[in-house]
């Protein structure tokens, strides 16, 4: 869509829009949601349930093209995993 098309659209009050940014870096901006997310993890299990966390990069690059397929399936509702997933 042409951006000037964009500018010219009047949001509805209830629903908004965001505009793309030039500036966005999705590799940096899924690093430092990850870091959040780890952190809030850990914190929860520390502090609630007295546990410790222990990340395995390994075993986290193994089960991204899992969560990929999930999520792609939940968007798009294509079908690539099997129900255990």
């Amino acid at each position: 869509m042409n951006p000037s098309q964009i500018n010219s659209l009047t949001p509805n009050p209830a629903i908004g829009y965001l505009m793309p940014s030039n500036t966005f870096n999705a590799v940096e901006e899924e690093k430092l949601l990850e870091s959040i997310l780890k952190q809030k993890v850990g914190s929860l299990r520390r502090n609630e349930h007295n546990l410790n966390t222990q990340w395995d990069v390994q075993l986290s690059y193994l089960l991204s093209t899992a969560l990929a397929n999930y999520e792609f399936e939940r968007i798009g509702g294509g079908n690539f995993a099997t129900t255990e997933f």
